[in-house]
């Protein structure tokens, strides 16, 4: 009973932090506003994700995969 009492909880505090991040979203500056809503409002029990950007020759390895995707016809 207190298992499925705290997954309500976690369940509206879930759905009251959408509302409240699409409400500041649709009003900040898009620019300087890039936060996930996981970081913006942390719960308890949320897993946030780290993003690990890739190194430069990675992107640049992307990049030419992306180039050459229309000359090979």
């Amino acid at each position: 009973m207190c298992i499925g009492y705290m997954d309500k909880i976690h369940q509206q505090e879930r759905y009251e932090r959408m509302i409240n991040y699409n409400i500041v979203k649709g009003w900040a500056d898009p620019k300087k506003f890039t936060q996930t809503p996981e970081r913006w409002w942390p719960i308890a029990g949320d897993v946030v994700v780290k993003m690990k950007r890739p190194s430069k020759a990675k992107l640049l390895k992307i990049n030419s995969i992306f180039k050459n995707l229309g000359k090979n016809g």
